[in-house]
């Protein structure tokens, strides 16, 4: 991938939107190697996904589109703005799918269910509110794809690095005896070692887990949870 994020691109606000996420997914899962047949679901999915925040986010920019990796086998394709609305995630019928076959159902289907809407934050300089939605790309396992054992020193400070870039502060960073301890904003705490992500599970019984490899995966997770719980305090006050 391009950056440790994966790829990010900047979509247009006019009729060009669907036809240039189309052509930026498709130019990636190529250089991929990615199955021609997944690459033809996914330019569906995506020009779905522009459709719908022209349809719907007009105004609310910036407008971007994320692809990174996610576990060993497979890939996340999201498109961010910053309106406050969030749709309804339902499951796909049949009468979604005999309409027009335009909108979040076709989504659902080409994608087997795996896809979503979730708060985040964008990508660019200066870092906005908003919210991605996300389908997900399964590999076959024999494409599934290769990645050198990130060090973890260098993947603590990398991920400090890129959550301050999210507009998230502050962001501490400690190390001992070959532990990294990343610190965020209301008691979020990463630790990193032997070769992993850990986190307090959100009920605290336990802890769970991430290869250090899955490093863009583990940062939109973050973004995430620090926007949920950053709005629930706003809620508060």
């Amino acid at each position: 991938m391009n950056t440790p994020l994966g790829y990010t691109w900047q979509l247009p606000e006019d009729a060009t939107c669907a036809r240039q996420a189309r052509s930026c997914v498709a130019d990636a899962l190529g250089a991929l190697a990615v199955p021609q047949a997944q690459i033809e679901d996914a330019k569906v999915m995506v020009s779905e996904l522009a459709g719908n925040l022209i349809q719907h986010a007009a105004g609310h920019r910036p407008h971007e589109l994320w692809l990174h990796r996610a576990g060993r086998a497979g890939l996340v394709v999201s498109v961010f703005d910053t309106s406050p609305v969030l749709p309804a995630q339902t499951r796909p019928n049949s009468d979604d799918l005999r309409c027009d076959g335009r909108g979040l159902a076709i989504v659902g289907a080409l994608s087997d269910g795996i896809w979503g809407v979730r708060v985040s934050r964008s990508r660019q300089p200066f870092s906005m509110p908003g919210k991605n939605l996300w389908f997900g790309i399964s590999l076959q396992a024999e494409r599934a794809l290769t990645r050198p054992e990130p060090r973890t020193s260098e993947t603590g400070h990398l991920l400090r690095a890129c959550l301050q870039a999210r507009g998230i502060a502050p962001v501490y960073l400690s190390e001992r005896d070959g532990i990294c301890v990343v610190s965020l904003p209301y008691e979020l705490t990463v630790w990193l070692r032997d070769g992993d992500f850990r986190w307090l599970r959100p009920d605290a019984c336990g802890y769970e887990a991430r290869p250090l490899a899955d490093f863009a995966a583990t940062v939109e997770d973050l973004v995430h949870r620090y926007e949920v719980r950053r709005r629930a305090a706003m809620t508060l006050r």
